[in-house]
């Protein structure tokens, strides 16, 4: 039986519960594994396939086929078989899973082995009886030829047990087949973060009685709602209540804040930011990320302040636990999210003192809301006493609060200039509204809304304005924000509420005082308490100046960012990064807000381009981007296509290359038609980029040519350097060392002029490449060491990441493989933290190196298979063809040279529509070890010339690894050969012309 080689089709299959029908039913077993095998047998043979033996217990199957279609067929006729044959009564139908993988075929010994099987075992493993999983890679190959009543479904991509990167996983859909069947499991992707919960600063008080009932409630049901009026403790309950369950959920604890939201679409967002998952183009969503991410993971998700998005969060809530069976959900929101199997807590006041515990300190300190008082007073007071006169003046306060615990916090305040005799004689007039509301109303409801109103009321005019004005920031504000945007521009000095500029700091420090502002001396901010904003937005919007003061806020934050972006490239980038940070909830509250202009909302996202960069939040500026340019008829102006241009940054920095190509095309036409050259130029540059992440780099250094002329004329300096360093990245791919040094030391000579740290550390990295391909190790490791140090200070995860990937690549070309190994999965790690999918594949390229230089065959080729797969995802042909190449190499030393020179093929048709002098090289390179394994050693020594005579034209020295093994390999076929023929041999290779000597690479 002669078995297919190359790239193959696997089939493999396995009966669902046969070890417990085994156990129950074992005679009816015999007679229905042997019609199992019949149905199996003729079904693949139908098509063409073979079986290769049983796998696992006895009971499943193996089959391999050349073509990836007729083994589609053969899946939907055996599971159509298997549906209409009659099954012992006892069996009612047996339910089989399949598998289907293409990828290429290890065979040694009659048998398959390697990661292709590997891959498809795994992808089985997670199937449900009766159901046909397919791989990406068959998918892609099938999908155009399938016939009517044929189709794939996505069901995601999915992490699988022991694989680096996910898998796309397709079901079979045909006719006469089940269509629904429950959820995937999956594995947990390696080394992810395990969780976050916000570090409180204040201890915290009481409510064991409460933590344990929530307990006991969680154990019931997968979403627990938290309610209760603003201040009554939600929050702080559940991160508490969060902080004791850490040893529950094994992937983590994640707390996600959804207070600065104002748009209901933006929740997803909020949540793929805190869970750390980046959206890859296979994901059409941030939602889709999130629920791939979650499908399999043993999480619990806390959701804080859902209260002004009740609809949508209900319905994100609803999707995720629906859809991630292992998922647990604690929201705290003022009123239920009323969704099927929510258990809701109303979150009781903290415990009070009773009346026959005045008189006596030792009960009234157990209360709990006079534990919290007095923590709180003497904190802001060192003069206050214990004595039981006070001790009963701060039970009264606690009573008569309800035990409230912001209501307390700010009355605990007050200690700092008011007696605990004051503050209980001043509750009085404020508990009037409450003594005459209904019998039927939530007296807590209204507490709290008295503990805030008598903070209010007290309060003189301009400071009520400016209270009021304050809630229009999100997530706090600086004084200089506070001034701009909160005082009154006009004259207006008979308005007794008239608040000048010169005022805010004095009112805003009596605020403060008063503890109805925060005040953050480290970070030099202001902010109020959640529920205090809510009360201050209800007074602003009853006073109609809510509109004037939106567009106050986001004309102000617009300007101050755009001002930051001039500053951004210079010495103090990571100051105003680190400022921008602080207000990213303000900057988020301007481009979600509906009522802003749209030309205001798109110059603060173009403004925001270098700072999302530098945050890796890419996609989430590309999704609001997008939104922007969808939301409403955007004008054909300069301003759109500026927005495209940074649109097309942020997407080619992502790998989702379409948009890309098609935001970069139509901004250089606006920019064109407006005759505005600059950024048309700039546009260029991101052309360039592009056509470089495609592999495209002979397109790319003319684009950046271009561009680097125009920008030079207008002396952009910025743009001059971004052009120049694309020049170097394209000379460098073109294995132009000396033209690629050149540019990046003028690009440098830039940057360090306008002192941008960041654009010194990448270019010291690009220096550190050109030292790599010079043979110049030392001098190599030295400068990405330098670009990490100066990438950690601003922590450029990315930068940070390429940089290790590198050093990695310095101690394999020394040999010294622990150390390569550590740098390369420190590299890996930070890469698929950040999403960095190109990034990715360098890492599992060069881990695939380093296995194979420590003899771990195997494992090497997973890894090349894996780099392949991402390279031609990206549509990066030069990489793919690489990593392809290392696939060939590894399966010569595996001895397996067919399936060696079957992927050789490939490359070679490959160099021949791509110009990349390395890549012809390595495939030169490795025809001749390939040749020399089958004997033809007058064309490997022939091999070897032609290669001697390219690496002189590239003036390339040969790392130490690889000039071990062409020694190794010269003297073989010198002492094979004979002196005097295998130098002949090796003359003849140096006059050998490239296409003919892919002519003769086709031969082996």
């Amino acid at each position: 039986m002669r078995l297919p080689t190359g790239q193959v089709t696997f089939l493999l299959t396995d009966i669902e519960g046969s070890t417990r029908l085994w156990e129950s039913h074992p005679e009816e077993m015999i007679l229905a594994l042997e019609q199992h095998d019949r149905i199996a047998i003729h079904a693949i043979q139908q098509y063409d396939g073979t079986i290769i033996k049983s796998r696992g217990e006895g009971d499943s199957l193996f089959a391999v086929f050349s073509d990836p279609l007729k083994a589609t067929f053969a899946a939907a006729q055996f599971q159509m078989s298997l549906l209409q044959a009659a099954w012992p009564p006892a069996l009612a139908i047996i339910k089989v899973r399949v598998a289907l993988h293409t990828g290429m075929a290890t065979l040694r010994e009659g048998d398959y082995f390697g990661p292709t099987v590997n891959r498809c075992a795994r992808l089985r493993a997670i199937a449900h009886g009766g159901q046909i999983l397919i791989s990406s890679t068959t998918a892609q190959k099938i999908e155009s030829n399938l016939p009517e009543g044929f189709s794939l479904v996505h069901l995601g991509t999915l992490a699988l047990r022991d694989i680096y990167t996910p898998e796309p996983i397709y079901q079979l859909v045909a006719p006469g087949l089940p269509t629904q069947f429950p959820m995937l499991p999956t594995s947990s992707p390696p080394d992810a973060i395990k969780g976050y919960l916000p570090t409180l600063l204040t201890s915290f008080i009481g409510r064991e009685k409460e933590l344990k009932q929530l307990e006991q409630l969680l154990n019931r049901t997968r979403l627990l709602t938290l309610s209760g009026s603003g201040g009554c403790g939600k929050t702080r309950l559940a991160i508490e209540f969060a902080e004791r369950l850490q040893a529950e959920f094994s992937d983590g604890i994640w707390f996600i804040e959804l207070a600065s939201i104002a748009d209901p679409s933006f929740i997803p967002h909020a949540v793929a930011n805190a869970l750390g998952v980046a959206a890859l183009p296979i994901y059409p969503s941030a939602q889709e990320a999130i629920l791939e991410h979650l499908k399999s993971q043993r999480v619990l998700l806390l959701l804080d302040n859902c209260e002004h998005l009740i609809e949508a969060a209900a319905q994100f809530a609803n999707t995720l636990l629906h859809t991630c069976p292992y998922l647990k959900i604690v929201a705290t929101s003022r009123e239920p999210l009323n969704i099927t199997g929510e258990v809701t807590f109303r979150v009781p006041s903290l415990s009070l003192p009773q009346n026959d515990d005045i008189g006596l300190p030792e009960r009234l300190i157990e209360s709990e809301a006079v534990k919290l008082f007095l923590e709180r007073a003497q904190a802001v007071t060192n003069d206050l006493s214990l004595s039981p006169e006070n001790l009963n003046y701060i039970a009264s306060i606690c009573r008569r609060l309800d035990g409230i615990p912001l209501a307390i916090e700010l009355a605990a305040a007050r200690c700092r200039a008011l007696s605990l005799k004051d503050i209980e004689s001043h509750l009085g007039d404020m508990f009037q509204l409450l003594s005459q509301s209904p019998r039927t109303s939530i007296s807590r409801h209204k507490t709290l809304r008295a503990a805030l109103d008598w903070s209010y009321s007290p309060l003189t005019p301009p400071q009520k304005r400016l209270l009021q004005r304050l809630a229009v920031f999100t997530g706090g504000w600086t004084l200089e924000a506070a001034e701009a945007i909160c005082a009154d521009t006009d004259d207006r000095s008979t308005d007794a509420a008239f608040l000048p500029t010169y005022d805010v700091l004095d009112t805003l420090s009596l605020l403060t005082d008063r503890s109805l502002v925060n005040y953050d001396t480290h970070a030099d901010r202001f902010s109020l308490l959640e529920p205090m904003r809510q009360y201050s937005l209800q007074l602003l919007r009853q006073s109609g100046e809510e509109p004037m003061l939106r567009e106050r806020h986001a004309q102000w934050f617009t300007q101050w960012v755009e001002e930051a972006a001039e500053r951004i490239p210079g010495p103090d980038q990571e100051e105003w990064f680190s400022r921008l940070e602080r207000d990213n909830d303000n900057l988020r509250a301007v481009l979600t807000q509906p009522n802003v202009a749209i030309e205001l909302r798109l110059r603060l996202a173009i403004a925001l381009w270098r700072y999302w960069l530098a945050r890796d939040q890419l996609q989430e500026g590309q999704d609001l981007l997008q939104h922007l340019l969808r939301e409403k008829e955007v004008p054909s102006s300069p301003l759109k296509a500026k927005a495209l241009h940074v649109l097309a940054s942020l997407a080619c920095k992502q790998g989702n290359y379409d948009i890309a190509e098609y935001a970069i095309r139509e901004s250089l036409q606006l920019s064109l038609q407006h005759n505005d050259l600059l950024a048309a130029a700039h546009a260029r540059v991101v052309e360039g980029e592009i056509a470089h992440a495609r592999g495209d780099y002979d397109a790319a250094f003319t684009r950046f040519a271009a561009a680097y002329e125009t920008l030079k004329n207008f002396d952009s300096r910025i743009g001059m350097a971004e052009a120049l360093q694309g020049l170097g990245d394209s000379a460098l791919s073109r294995n132009e060392c000396p033209s690629a040094r050149a540019y990046y030391m003028e690009a440098l000579e830039i940057r360090r002029t306008l002192k941008d740290q960041r654009g010194i550390a990448n270019l010291l990295h690009a220096l550190g490449n050109v030292a790599l391909f010079l043979g110049k190790y030392a001098e190599a490791a030295k400068q990405y060491q330098e670009s990490i140090e100066m990438r950690e200070r601003f922590q450029d995860r990315k930068g940070i990441a390429a940089s290790l990937n590198n050093l990695g690549g310095v101690a394999l070309l020394n040999s010294d493989y622990a150390q390569a190994e550590a740098f390369c999965r420190r590299s890996l790690t930070l890469r698929q933290q950040i999403g960095d999918k190109r990034g990715i594949a360098f890492s599992l390229l060069t881990l695939g190196h380093i296995a194979r230089e420590k003899g771990d065959l195997e494992e090497a080729l997973d890894y090349s298979e894996q780099s392949v797969q991402l390279f031609q995802q990206l549509g990066n042909r030069v990489n793919a063809a690489t990593a392809l190449c290392d696939c060939s190499l590894t399966l010569i030393r595996l001895n397996e040279l067919s399936q060696a020179a079957a992927i050789l093929h490939e490359v070679v048709d490959s160099c021949r529509e791509i110009s990349s002098h390395f890549l012809c090289l390595l495939v030169i390179e490795t025809a001749a070890e390939l040749a020399a394994a089958q004997k033809n050693y007058a064309l490997a020594a022939q091999l070897l010339g032609a290669y001697d005579q390219h690496a002189s034209l590239l003036e390339m020295p040969i790392p130490p690894i690889r000039k071990s093994a062409q020694e190794q390999l010269r003297a073989q076929l010198n002492a094979t050969l004979g002196s005097e023929p295998f130098q002949q041999a090796l003359e003849s290779g140096h006059q050998i012309a490239t296409q003919s000597l892919f002519e003769q690479i086709r031969t082996l």
